[in-house]
């Protein structure tokens, strides 16, 4: 008897990483003016000088045209499943290469599709179109048009016979392998020129044999363009962890549902970040947070429009850390400087009457030992919020945990709102009084070797602005307010996904507009607020700090997102 198999095979091609080089052309136009009038004296001129940077990039967009997706039963060997078109689009003649590689379960060089129905009955990648193991492979192919492709030999060649079959159908690649290029020094490649750029096309093909269950069954495969042409292989997020000997820890998130073994927030250096040279979600993995065993995905984002040698590690998920008073509560875990980004000790109202405590050191400055933060008031559980139990004011803790919830869809785990934190919970404190005036706050809640963004100029600021000018959503790095050309959905989707979670304030939940913290306080006459990234579908602001309302931002529950240290 014929099994039939509902088999769920969902290409998720990455909204790939912008790689963008600085050319930077100084122009000169020099302007000899001989000034003949009766005035002037011979030898008189005046120089005029014009400097342009002219930014070089080449993009990668991916074009889903059919969905990979087919029910298919046991025993049937299947072709181009789905198609989708990958275009390479250069303002420049540096050439640029595209790498490919499996990422099943967020794990790079895992090229099977993951059964729902657990580990074991997984399909392993392979060529084969008949037997007695299901497999599964992928195909590329380049595009017609003015600037054709170079197919990586990997997709084109087969010498040992074992990888590839007759109709073009390959194992897929478990670690970076070139998939397509075009050397330096050819023609230039710009929309307008071409409406292809060059393009390959890939799709799909499986053998089931007659015992593989029924089930849904899903991979993905991950495309990362470098360039230009003679750029090293890439290194990704979890390419550089596992380069600096990073050890993976076993997790259960308890808000996916996810398992497995996953490198940590708290491992995370500068030097990490440094060496990942892809950007945008090919970049990204996910990374457990050892406080509560929570899964957030993490992205290397560029930072400079101009520059793709300068970018950060951010969250591209809400913060959700509860917070817990009771030190006997079973499910508590000490806050330290240890796994919370924990640094100040004894200034700026970081003293034990805020909660804080030295261990191992004598020093007043607690120098050389460890900073243990117990907040004062717990987190408020889903569906508790009210005025009773937020007070919007700015000194005590208060942080609101609304479930599991996705304002804007789920967008593969993305979309969690997270938990709400009023200032003073967002710097790790009981009191952030002892703020007047403008001020950086030292400490955060976020995970060790993370941090809080800036939104002003000191301390390498702008840094929402400099996010957003950098992917098109506003039309400058200065705290711009208001989008660029659709920059509401760049801003919402990959690979930033900023989400319209809302804000807490007098015990109500908000919705409609999204509100992130930064570590940037102000205050005067009965004003406290912070600065922070503020958009709705229609504006937007990277450091909005008045309400019409009311003045007390630091009262308020806002989103966080940390970046790497």
């Amino acid at each position: 008897m014929k099994i039939k198999l509902n088999n769920n095979i969902i290409d998720k091609i990455y909204h790939i990483s912008r790689a963008m080089l600085i050319i930077s052309v100084p122009i000169l136009v020099i302007s000899i003016l001989l000034l003949n009038t009766p005035r002037s004296y011979a030898g008189n001129s005046t120089v005029d000088q014009l400097n342009i940077s002219i930014p070089s990039s080449c993009t990668l967009y991916s074009n889903i045209t059919s969905a990979h997706t087919l029910s298919t039963l046991g025993g049937t060997y299947r072709e181009n499943i789905g198609s989708t078109t990958l275009k390479t689009v250069c303002n420049d003649n540096h050439g640029f290469v595209v790498y490919a590689i499996d990422s099943s379960n967020n794990e790079e060089g895992n090229n099977k599709l993951a059964s729902s129905l657990g580990n074991d009955y997984d399909i392993a990648s392979g060529i084969a179109t008949s037997g007695n193991t299901s497999q599964w492979s992928m195909k590329l192919s380049s595009v017609s048009g003015n600037y054709p492709l170079t197919l990586g030999d990997y997709f084109v060649n087969d010498n040992n016979n074992d990888h590839i079959n007759a109709n073009g159908y390959v194992v897929i690649p478990t670690t970076w392998t070139i998939a397509a290029s075009r050397p330096s020094s050819t023609d230039i490649l710009t929309e307008a020129e071409s409406s292809e750029g060059s393009s390959m096309a890939t799709t799909y093909a499986i053998y089931v044999t007659p015992n593989q269950p029924a089930g849904t069954y899903v991979g993905q495969v991950k495309y990362a363009l470098l360039h230009p042409s003679n750029s090293t292989r890439p290194t990704t997020l979890a390419g550089a962890y596992k380069n600096a000997g990073k050890t993976k820890v076993y997790t259960e998130d308890p808000i996916t549902g996810d398992s497995g073994y996953f490198y940590t927030m708290q491992d995370m250096t500068s030097a990490i970040c440094n060496a990942v040279n892809v950007y945008g979600e090919a970049s990204q993995t996910q990374l457990v947070d050892t406080r509560d065993g929570k899964l957030y995905w993490v992205t290397k984002l560029h930072t400079d429009k101009y520059d793709d040698n300068i970018g950060q590690c951010w969250m591209t998920e809400n913060l959700d850390l509860d917070l817990i008073s009771d030190t006997t509560a079973d499910n508590y875990v000490a806050l330290t400087s240890e796994n919370t980004d924990l640094n100040l000790y004894g200034s700026m109202g970081y003293i034990s009457a805020n909660g804080y405590s030295c261990e191992n050191s004598e020093a007043a400055d607690c120098s050389g030992g460890t900073i243990k933060w117990v907040p004062v008031r717990s987190t408020i559980a889903p569906g508790n919020l009210s005025s009773s139990t937020w007070a919007t004011n700015n000194t005590s803790p208060y942080s609101y945990d609304s479930g599991a919830t996705t304002p804007d869809g789920y967008k593969d785990g993305h979309g969690y709102s997270g938990n709400y934190y009023n200032w003073t919970a967002t710097i790790a404190s009981n009191n952030s009084s002892s703020y007047n005036g403008d001020n950086i706050a030292a400490n955060s809640i976020c995970p060790k070797s993370w941090r809080l963004p800036n939104t002003k100029s000191m301390d390498n600021g702008y840094e929402f602005s400099k996010l957003l000018y950098s992917y098109g959503i506003t039309t400058d790095n200065q705290n711009t307010i208001g989008y660029a050309n659709d920059g509401y959905n760049k801003l919402a989707n990959s690979p930033l996904y900023f989400i319209k979670s809302g804000h807490v304030f007098n015990g109500t939940l908000s919705s409609g507009a999204g509100y992130y913290s930064s570590k940037i306080s102000h205050s005067g006459t009965n004003f406290y607020y912070i600065e922070h990234l503020f958009f709705y579908s229609t504006s937007v602001n990277p450091a909005q700090y008045v309400f019409n309302i009311d003045s007390n931002t630091r009262g308020r529950g806002f989103s966080a997102r940390c970046l790497a240290k």
